[in-house]
């Protein structure tokens, strides 16, 4: 249907869908990124000896939980 029949709001509308999928989007990746970067921690301060790997175990189990 074209813009001029809807009207204005119809744009505002798609403007607001679109906005909400990026922001949506930006989100779920961010997310996912601090995720893999706690967990490449994890491994490090396992690797170092830092922490046991029941410990280890347990943390790696709570960040795939979130």
């Amino acid at each position: 249907m074209p813009y001029w029949s809807i009207g204005y709001l119809g744009i505002v509308w798609d403007l607001l869908f679109w906005a909400l999928l990026i922001a949506v989007i930006i989100w779920l990746l961010k997310n996912n990124f601090q995720n893999r970067d706690a967990l490449e921690l994890l491994k490090r301060k396992y690797v170092r000896g830092e922490i046991s790997r029941r410990e280890f175990e347990e943390m790696k189990r709570d960040l795939r939980r979130n």
